[in-house]
This record gives structure tokens, sequence and C-alpha cells, in this order.
């Protein structure tokens, strides 16, 4: 069958965008045909690329993100702040539950420099090549799975939490919880202490090809195909949302990365306009957002534009990032964007006046955080994503002087806090009218319940 395979392959334009898209249809209708039509019983996980959107047109019941740190390319990563605003925008576009599955590999550097390939912590003696001291820090999964809960995840899911969230006891007589499994335990805990997380405040979509083929870190769409405007374009929102990283760089000196710091609050879902989902259920997606930011290249936007103009009618806000607003591009855009070296200053004083006005707190301090709206009130959540050093092969290490001091303001809109208490460590939290202050220790999680 060598040459059918070759003769089907090869009928396929791997630098096309919608090519690309046709090999994933191709992929998504083999895999219905596996379940012998039966769509009830379809799923989707994905890792690099954000194509949970194709997944949910073509009849997936439900939606799976999988978060790992390790690409092969030192100088990229994976940014799970918009791997979860594809996910879950898709899961809302579409009405279908959504799952988030933690892997802990890890590709990086030893302290010596040298480079490792899927390192991973297995604690259990009897499992093969078992490290107890391998994959990512115990922080940055924490930070992983309460990310994933306080953003809506339906289902949070511990890839091979047997090998290292179980270990071998000191003389080999039995299996206890190792660090990491004790670690779960008080996260399952929280959940089950605190069912009412809410739900996850993203008053604002971002519009996004359906051919996009976005992968976790952006530059080229299906990361094969030429690098045009649109790419740009969409670049910019993300990379101003969450500003890039010297990723190389930072993984030389045990720096992990993947969810980051940032002024601006997580508050976008990703919905697509033109896939080939009906217009009238797209239509009553797009209207639970007051704010909309349109990017990236379309090609037919007939398909959606009379949607786009009945929203602006019915009173929403839509905003296109068109060539204007960004500086020219050239070959250097995507590694730039990718170190943070490039900025986008319209884009930003537009995202800065959108949250200003659709945001309900005003947040000071370096930390990466969102809001919940509950049945009683909010939750304002904050990560504290600095002073955490995991080299491969050994014990992480964490930086008390990294905690970030934060201010939260809630604006008139939202109300003054009655009483605002934080959920993991169970503190009440002195209240200064309608501010509170608080500090978030570094690689660590506060829940603040208002």
């Amino acid at each position: 069958r060598t040459e059918q395979i070759r003769a089907a392959w090869g009928g396929y334009r791997l630098d096309d965008r919608y090519d690309r898209l046709r090999l994933a249809n191709d992929y998504l209708e083999n895999r219905l045909a596996l379940n012998y039509g039966d769509r009830s019983v379809m799923s989707a996980l994905r890792s690099n690329y954000c194509i949970d959107h194709l997944a949910a047109a073509k009849g997936a019941t439900s939606i799976t993100l999988e978060t790992t740190n390790s690409t092969g390319v030192p100088g990229v990563e994976y940014r799970w702040s918009d791997m979860c605003a594809f996910t879950r925008g898709a899961a809302r576009q579409f009405q279908i539950p959504w799952c988030w599955y933690v892997a802990i590999y890890l590709n990086g550097y030893t302290r010596e420099g040298r480079w490792v390939t899927d390192s991973v912590c297995k604690n259990l003696r009897q499992v093969y090549n078992g490290n107890p001291l391998g994959g990512i820090s115990c922080s940055l999964e924490r930070r992983a799975f309460y990310y994933a809960y306080l953003n809506g995840a339906n289902a949070i899911e511990p890839e091979g939490w047997f090998n290292h969230m179980l270990q071998t006891n000191s003389v080999g007589t039995k299996v206890e919880l190792s660090d990491r499994g004790r670690m779960f335990s008080a996260f399952h805990n929280f959940t089950a202490a605190h069912p009412d997380r809410g739900t996850t405040y993203a008053p604002v979509a971002i519009l996004v090809p359906f051919a996009q083929g976005r992968t976790a870190y952006g530059g080229q769409a299906w990361g094969k195909t030429p690098y045009r405007p649109g790419d740009y374009a969409l670049d910019a929102v993300f990379y101003s949302i969450v500003q890039g990283s010297e990723r190389a760089k930072w993984l030389r000196e045990g720096r992990e990365g993947n969810l980051h710091n940032s002024r601006r609050a997580m508050m976008y879902d990703v919905l697509v306009p033109d896939s080939t989902q009906p217009k009238e259920e797209f239509a009553r997606a797009l209207a639970a957002y007051p704010a909309a930011i349109l990017a990236g290249e379309y090609r037919d936007p007939s398909l959606f534009e009379d949607v786009l103009a009945d929203y602006v009618k019915k009173g929403g806000e839509l905003h296109r990032i068109g060539p204007g607003m960004l500086p020219p591009l050239d070959g250097r855009a995507p590694a730039d964007i990718f170190s943070g070296a490039r900025k986008f200053p319209a884009v930003e004083r537009l995202l800065d006046d959108i949250q200003a006005r659709l945001f309900p707190f005003e947040v000071e301090g370096d930390v990466l955080y969102g809001a919940n709206r509950t049945k009683t009130g909010w939750w304002v959540w904050c990560l504290n994503n600095r002073g955490v050093v995991k080299f491969i092969g050994e014990k992480e290490t964490v930086d008390p002087a990294a905690a970030s001091r934060v201010r939260i303001r809630m604006k008139p809109e939202a109300g003054r806090p009655g009483r605002v208490r934080e959920l993991i460590e169970g503190d009440d939290v002195p209240v200064d009218g309608a501010s509170f202050e608080a500090v978030v220790p570094a690689g660590d999680v506060r829940v603040f319940a208002l």
C-alpha cells in the first residue's frame, strides 16, 4: 500500500493553510468512521495545535487540552493561558464540556547545560528508568491544576499519575502518596470544599479564522505555512495579553515558563466566526460577549459579516486589528514576538481600554490573574509564576524573595466586598473600603472569595 499512501499524501500542499484544514478534516472523518459514525462517543485531545473548534464543529462531544513543557526547540514554548482561551472558547461556542490533561514531561537542561528530552518524574522503584527528580516542577504542576479548575475545566487529569503521585516506601514494602500525590490530594480537597467556583469571567471574544491551525506559541499557521499579516495580527493580540519570554535563556537558568505573570486580566475566549457551525448558533455564542476582537486572514468574510453587523447593532463592540495598528512586518517578527522584544502599543492601548471598562476589578501586582462570578459574589484568583528554579535531575528551589504583593480594588459596578476570605490558606483578609491587599508567595496560588 506504500504507493497508495504516497499518492494520497502527495495530494496535500502542506504549506497551504486550507489544505492543512482539509487534511485535518479528513483525519476527523476517519476518526468518525472508526466510531461507526456515532458522534455521541467522539472526543478529541490536542496539545500543540489549537484546533478545538475544528473537532467541535465535526461533532466531538468533549474536547481536551493537553499542556506540557516539552517543545523540541528551546526558543518556543507552549503558552498555557493562550491554549486555555482556545479550548474554553470552543466549549462555549459549541456548548460542550472541556477537559484539561496535565502532562508532566519537561524538555530542558541540567545545571551543567546538557539538553535532555522527555524528562519525567517516576517515583515507583519498579518502574523502568524511574527518576523522582525528573519532569516539570511540583509547583508548576500544582499551578496547572488550580489554573484549570479556576478557568472552568469540567475534568482535570494528571498524566501518568500512578508513576509520580505514588512512591515505594523506604523499605520497599508498600506504596504510598509521594509529595506530588499529597499535593494533588490537597488540590482535590480544595475543589471538594469549594465546589461553587462560579463562571470564569471572560467578557471578550477573540475571533480567529477556522483554518488558522494556531500552535500553542503562535507564529506560522499550522506551524508550517507562510507567515502572513493575519498571523502577525493574531500574535500581536495574544502576545500583548501575555508577553513573550526569553525561553531558551530561561531554560538554561532552570526557569520553566508556560504560565506567565501579566498586568492584563485573563478575560478572553477564542471563537471562530467562519466554521461550519450554523450562523444562528455562532450568533448566539457571540452575543454572550460585550466585546469582540477580530484578527487574522479570512478567505470568505461574507460567511459572518452579517452576524457581526447584527452583533454591533445590538450593542456589541467590535474591534478589528489591521496593519495600521501594527509595526511593519519583517522577517524578524516571529522570533522578536516570542522573546518579548517586539511590542504592539496600539493593541496594548486597546486591551487596556477594554479591560478598564469591562473587568470589574483593578489588580496591582506582578501576578497572573482573573475572576469568577459565583452565586454569592466573586472569586479573584492570582498565580505568582516567579521564583521557581527546576533543573532536570534536581529538586526544585523556590525563592521567597520573589513573592508578589497585590492590591485589589472592586470597581463601583461590582459593589463593595462585605468580607474577603483567602480560600487556600483559609484566612480572612482585611478590607479597606473597596480594596484589600495580600501577598502571593513565589510559585504559588491564592484565591480570594468576595
